[in-house]
């Protein structure tokens, strides 16, 4: 463990209270690029037998594992660990959420037929019959979702999960794993100042060609890890038949600018179907104004910060097909939240 680093709130004075603030890493001096982080040896790791494709799936010999050595108590050998987890609330992910707050995500995405994505247990159904033999029990159902929520490549690796995750300029530590010694590294991939927090990728990482070559970003982010990620953002869109890949990227100026990541820009007659989103987006902003108390705050939080991510995408999308500057004209009355409530809320 590099003495430079510390774990603390990551909002402790601010709009958000100690019991509902994230915790992330800081460094405590500065830190050089390339020096390691966390060193976790292999016999620390809680581990499945991986198999070729497992790190892109749910790894259901790691699920069991977890729940045996859940199971086992202070007797464990990962005893500290194991109570970490357990004591994490249920209902991180969208899946886990209540039916109110699930049907409300799902009616964002335009309905149960239009997007798969959010509609279903795409996890659950894994873990249930569809990859595991999982018996879609309580204890098995929550191992499974942890599992799913802070894997690596299939494994779970202690303290890994309080390195948050964004992307860009923000990204500065990266993992790597220790050839002699098969420990698990996450080392700093640019010079980290004093004070500033240490964030790795979740889709954006050395090894993550997988998720890139798939469009993996925002939208299952959200879905995987249950939170909508700050700028810059990934977003994969069906736009005139064909799937288009772009990063949101904010500049210094403060003006949001588009990247096509390995497609074509959309031809100028994609203009309509993409000013018909943004109509969609302001008739569910305008019906969804006020949380009737159905859908728990939290919950309610996140989908309005998915709501206005997708607005805000879909105007820099309607800029880039205009060729002009029409980015400010659905933005008005867009909600602006905190970051920090809004991911972090379910943990009260």
């Amino acid at each position: 463990m590099n003495p430079k680093q510390t774990v603390q709130l990551v909002d402790p004075t601010g709009a958000a209270s100690s019991s509902s603030s994230p915790y992330g890493v800081f460094a405590t001096s500065n830190i050089a690029k390339g020096e390691i982080l966390i060193s976790v040896p292999e016999r620390l790791i809680v581990s499945g037998n991986i198999r070729a494709g497992d790190e892109f799936e749910l790894p259901c010999e790691t699920v069991d594992l977890i729940l045996k050595e859940m199971e086992k108590g202070d007797t464990s050998f990962y005893a500290p660990y194991m109570r970490y987890l357990q004591s994490i609330p249920e209902g991180e992910l969208p899946e886990a959420w209540s039916d109110a707050g699930r049907k409300l995500l799902t009616d964002l995405m335009g309905g149960d037929d239009s997007n798969s994505l959010f509609n279903g247990q795409h996890w659950l159904n894994k873990w249930n019959g569809q990859v595991c033999d999982g018996i879609n029990d309580p204890e098995g159902n929550r191992a499974a979702l942890l599992v799913a929520n802070r894997m690596e490549d299939g494994q779970m690796i202690p303290y890994l999960d309080f390195f948050n995750h964004r992307n860009g300029h923000s990204t500065n530590a990266d993992s790597a794993v220790n050839a002699e010694t098969d420990s698990f590294m996450v080392v700093a991939k640019r010079n980290i100042r004093e004070g500033e927090q240490i964030y790795m990728s979740r889709n954006m990482c050395f090894d993550c060609t997988h998720f890139e070559t798939n469009g993996y970003g925002t939208p299952e982010l959200l879905r995987d890890h249950g939170f909508v990620e700050d700028l810059p953002q990934r977003w994969n869109f069906n736009l005139a038949g064909k799937r288009r890949v772009f990063d949101l990227l904010e500049r210094r100026s403060g003006e949001l600018e588009i990247e096509w990541v390995r497609s074509v820009p959309p031809k100028k007659g994609t203009e309509e179907q993409v000013g018909e989103h943004l109509q969609f987006l302001d008739e569910f902003a305008q019906k969804h104004s006020q949380n009737t108390g159905d859908v728990p705050e939290n919950e309610w939080n996140i989908i309005m910060k998915y709501h206005n991510a997708l607005t805000q995408s879909h105007n820099a999308l309607l800029k880039n097909v205009r060729g002009s500057n029409h980015l400010q004209e659905h933005e008005d009355d867009m909600p602006v939240l905190d970051e920090h409530r809004v991911y972090w809320d379910r943990f009260e």
